[in-house]
């Protein structure tokens, strides 16, 4: 059997190291990038064009602050500002920037239809910062709503357990680690923000909920394994060593599901195409660490939690 609660600092460090370099590339994120939110959250033009197969992004870049800087020449108030191009199929490119009028949009079509005659505008969407702030908020609320109702069932779920032990420590526990999970996926995307200029969009807070309910099921089952432990508790039996039980008795299957779950997602990651592919990363991220923290991190929690009699 293996001896799990044997190495918990090394289980806590680790943890800590990466939610504390998390933490760092959020802050970093924040102050010099604006978190990278995208158009849907900051508000701006996004403009959907028929593009042939193998157009060069950088030159597309180059073509469109080319044609900002003959605008500004005639209104050096009008800016595109953070220009972003992103794949949304084989032949489609979104192009995001900040919110401009009906003329400069004329114009930076033509610019790119000038470029190469293959270039088609399918379609211009504007976004106002109201209804970006307001997507915000509602996702936040639902985050959560979301932690809400997992310590609440928690509590309930584990309302039968020994005295001693508080159900809402089982709901706290799940939290903690789920919040583990969160923190460090953020910070993983923001870390690729920084150096790839990846975009926190809809898709990515998506994936977070996506990862809280992945993460908070494979922590229940631990959770119930070691509550059916209880119920056979003899005297030379610590809480660690109920937890080094529960946790062998549920290893492969957490492995065994994330292992599939992986690879699933690998797969669509690869030949999935480009509107999802950063989705699909950050569903990657939250697979390796949900699975991480449901083994390692919410079990050692309860138990050093009960020890401390908190």
């Amino acid at each position: 059997m293996i001896k799990f609660s044997q190495h918990n600092k090394t289980w806590f460090t680790i943890s800590g190291l990466l939610f504390a370099f998390s933490i760092v590339m959020i802050i970093i994120s924040i102050a010099k990038y604006n978190f990278h939110l995208s158009v849907e959250f900051t508000g701006g033009t996004k403009i959907e064009y028929k593009v042939p197969d193998n157009l060069d992004k950088n030159a597309v870049l180059g073509v469109l602050r080319q044609e900002e800087a003959d605008i500004q020449k005639e209104n050096p108030k009008i800016s595109l500002g953070n220009i972003v191009l992103q794949k949304s199929g084989q032949d489609e490119l979104i192009v995001k920037m900040r919110q401009i009028d009906d003329d400069t949009k004329t114009k930076v079509s033509a610019a790119l239809t000038k470029y190469n005659s293959q270039i088609k505008e399918l379609a211009a969407t504007d976004i106002s910062p109201t209804v970006g702030s307001r997507l915000i908020t509602t996702m936040l609320i639902a985050l959560l709503v979301v932690l809400a109702i997992i310590i609440l069932f928690l509590a309930y779920a584990f309302r039968n357990i020994p005295r001693s032990l508080n159900p809402f420590k089982f709901g706290a526990a799940a939290i903690f680690a789920l919040i583990h999970d969160v923190v460090i996926t953020t910070g993983l995307f923001c870390l690729l923000g920084i150096i790839m200029r990846v975009e926190i969009d809809p898709l990515f807070l998506t994936a977070l909920l996506t990862i809280l309910g992945y993460s908070v099921q494979d922590t229940i089952v631990v959770f119930d394994r070691f509550r059916e432990n209880l119920r056979f508790q003899r005297r030379d039996q610590t809480l660690s060593d109920l937890a080094d039980i529960s946790l062998n008795q549920t290893l492969a299957r957490s492995i065994n599901t994330s292992l599939t779950t992986f690879i699933t997602v690998t797969a669509l990651f690869l030949l999935g195409g480009a509107s999802i592919r950063y989705f699909m990363l950050a569903l990657m991220f939250g697979i390796i660490v949900g699975t991480y923290s449901s083994i390692f991190i919410a079990s050692p929690i309860l138990v050093a939690w009960q020890k401390q009699r908190i």
